[in-house]
């Protein structure tokens, strides 16, 4: 997140100094770094959560089952 962060900084200050073709260049790194954590934090969720709902569901049908 930091060096997507810091990149988007980068990027903002060369568009005001004008040097587009630098920020398109780190404007593009940034938004591909950002990708990657919205990515790292959906999988923590998903696979975290899995867990949780197999879990869950075993017991509701241990319970179902009686």
């Amino acid at each position: 997140m930091a060096i997507a962060m810091s990149l988007h900084e980068k990027g903002r200050v060369a568009l005001k100094q004008e040097d587009y073709a630098l920020a398109l260049v780190l404007l593009l790194e940034a938004d591909k770094e950002f990708r990657y954590v919205y990515w790292r934090v959906i999988q923590f969720v998903v696979f975290r959560h899995k867990d949780l709902l197999n879990s869950t569901d075993q017991k509701y049908v241990h319970i179902r089952r009686y």
